[in-house]
């Protein structure tokens, strides 16, 4: 789709009004530190994410990663929103973005864990996922077809060998998988049916008033799936502007430079790193290629920014514009995360549950709805990671270029409100964000 960034969105900015910067140059420190963090993302696929705070694995890859020199970033940049510490808590900080509420608690956002009803209809958040330790590419034969744009050589047919067992999300695999099977907003169509579930309506101030013709729970879904003209963002800045390689690209660079049969200038640090041979030991033909979790490796469009990240961005941010005046409530009840075997949900008693599993709507310190969707947006971002197809920066800029395209969107969908309605939401950045009907005082008590 080289020529979708040149549609012309209905609402909002323009695809070439709102380009991201440049992502970092190939040979950077920067760079090695994302290829270094996806490399591992592919080699603890199958560690589940239960055991991220005792398994010897993630505490190497902890380890090595925050020994990168271009992982070691203090303070925020334009690359990597902060990724890493000194110091790299395994159990709440390891493949993680340093967004309000995706630090704490389990990895996984519980919009993902949630039942729901659709017409009445219950639906198990269980899911159709790969087969344990089924990687592809690791061929150079295979991974040079595929770079060619050609059909894989050595496996046709489905997208990976199923798991024939449905499973909660338990680990990167099957998190990884998700991102590929979903309709690019469905994750949030999802988490916006939770909602309603918890009855978080905008017009829930007021006892006498609900919404229907506007503000409605239709205008909920309406809106979600027009701001997924957002996707028409990154591909302008994908195809028009940057151009960038993707991680199993990348990848090649590095198995052809490591066997001594090309010289690339990539970084030394990638080479200094554990994670190389650990690749080379996974891999069913002893290569240092980037393993992936599909036969058919990345999608054939540039890297940067994400689509997935872009869209998971307006998403969310349209979501907690709904959310106000609820956005600082606390997910109701136990949080929960997936056993090891992904066929039960279990409470969570990590570090801010001090080992007991507590109401997290009785602790002083909760878990917010507004965390939890931050964190579902830093679910499908990361989940293209852990499945190889995705770098770090796709996802920060992209999740920031989608914040940005809903922000303007929504603009233009109270303007066209007959109440003079102004709305407030937490920024991905931390910030809060002001949009009010134009021509309102900004300072009017919003019914909304």
């Amino acid at each position: 789709n080289p020529i979708g960034g040149m549609y012309v969105v209905p609402q909002g900015k323009q695809p070439f009004q709102l380009v991201t910067e440049s992502p970092p140059p190939i040979a950077s420190s920067e760079m090695a530190c994302q290829y270094v963090e996806v490399a591992w993302m592919s080699v603890v696929r199958d560690v589940p994410f239960a055991d991220y705070g005792v398994s010897p694995l993630i505490k190497q890859a902890a380890s090595d990663i925050q020994n990168m020199k271009g992982c070691q970033n203090q303070g925020r940049n334009e690359y990597f929103w902060r990724p890493y510490h000194a110091s790299i808590d395994p159990q709440t900080e390891l493949f993680r973005l340093d967004i309000f509420g995706t630090t704490r608690g389990p990895i996984v956002s519980q919009f993902l864990y949630h039942d729901i009803y659709i017409d009445g209809i219950p639906i198990k958040p269980k899911h159709r996922t790969c087969a344990p330790n089924t990687d592809y590419l690791t061929d150079f034969v295979e991974w040079r077809e595929v770079q060619n744009g050609k059909p894989n050589p050595l496996h046709s047919g489905s997208l990976c060998d199923f798991d024939e067992t449905l499973r909660y999300i338990r680990n990167g695999r099957d998190l990884g998988h998700l991102v590929w099977q979903d309709k690019i907003y469905s994750i949030f169509w999802r988490a916006s049916a939770v909602l309603e579930l918890l009855d978080l309506q905008p017009y829930n101030r007021i006892d006498k008033v609900r919404g229907f013709a506007t503000h409605g729970i239709a205008k909920m879904l309406h809106q979600l799936a027009h701001v997924s003209d957002a996707e028409a963002h990154p591909w302008y800045s994908k195809w028009n502007v940057h151009r960038f390689l993707r991680p199993e690209a990348f990848g090649g660079l590095v198995h052809l430079k490591k066997t001594g049969q090309r010289d690339y200038p990539l970084h030394a640090s990638i080479f200094n790193s554990a994670v190389l041979e650990k690749m080379r030991q996974k891999s069913r033909h002893g290569t240092y290629l980037l393993p992936t979790i599909t036969k058919s490796g990345s999608p054939t469009h540039p890297s940067y920014p994400a689509g997935h990240a872009n869209s998971a961005g307006a998403c969310a941010t349209i979501l907690k514009i709904w959310l106000d005046p609820h956005a600082t409530r606390c997910w109701p009840g136990y949080i929960v995360e997936a056993d090891r075997s992904g066929l039960n949900l279990k409470n969570y008693t990590g570090p801010e549950f001090e080992g007991a599993p507590i109401p997290n709507d009785k602790k002083e310190n909760c878990l917010t709805v507004t965390g939890e969707l931050n964190k579902l947006a830093h679910n499908v971002a990361m989940g293209r990671d852990f499945s190889g197809v995705h770098w770090r920066v796709d996802d920060v800029n992209g999740i920031r270029l989608g914040e940005k395209v809903a922000i303007h969107y929504m603009q233009n969908e109270l303007d066209r409100q007959p109440e003079c309605a102004s709305r407030k939401f937490k920024s991905f950045d931390g910030d809060f964000v002001y949009i009010t009907k134009s021509g309102c005082d900004p300072e009017y008590e919003s019914i909304l």
